[in-house]
């Protein structure tokens, strides 16, 4: 895998770490102008998790019951090196955000910090469940793909004994992704 995932304007998610990387800061900053975490977001994502903690706690402290800033610190929690700790923020946020339409984003969450921790099989499962929410929910094409090449990821590292995991689960009534179709029948595959 060597595409970047999620290109936006100055960043991508790496193929091979799953994290976000901030690549020009200046087109970053134009796009999330408004953004009041832009500048936690700048540090995280720059590589600076300790910096990215300073300028979280006043907005937390602001706004200690948004589910975004929690996931957000969950974030600088795991790249500060305890990914332990982030899997229970995030664990919990699932469990308080279940089927609402933040969930899914929530659970991709869940799945990168697993990824981190180097549960493959689990950060495996989380992506195929993020997956299937935002297909559900018939989210942007941009996050379908996210969480398939997430998805995709996790189960090349997953290890042999976990195989059954390697599967995809029936997709009934859901769109197919490409290279899904047999020889024999051709269908509309989502990109």
């Amino acid at each position: 895998m060597s595409s970047a995932i999620d290109r936006e304007a100055g960043w991508h998610i790496d193929p091979v770490t799953l994290l976000p990387v901030l690549v020009d800061e200046a087109a970053f900053r134009a796009a999330n102008a408004s953004d009041p975490a832009l500048e936690v977001l700048v540090a995280l994502w720059s590589g600076n998790p300790d910096r990215a903690a300073e300028l979280l706690r006043p907005l937390i402290d602001a706004d200690p019951t948004s589910w975004r800033l929690q996931a957000l610190a969950a974030d600088v929690i795991r790249d500060r090196g305890d990914a332990g700790s982030a899997i229970t923020v995030l664990d919990a946020l699932v469990s308080e955000n279940e089927g609402t339409p933040r969930e899914a984003v929530l659970v991709q969450h869940l799945g990168k910090a697993l990824f981190v921790a180097g549960d493959f099989p689990g950060a495996a499962a989380k992506f195929q469940r993020a997956l299937s929410l935002r297909l559900a929910d018939d989210a942007d094409p941009a996050l379908v793909g996210s969480s398939r090449q997430a998805l995709d990821r996790a189960l090349e590292l997953v290890p042999r004994r976990f195989g059954a995991l390697r599967a995809d689960p029936p997709r009934t009534g859901l769109p197919k992704r490409p290279g899904d179709e047999s020889p024999h029948q051709k269908g509309s595959a989502l990109g």
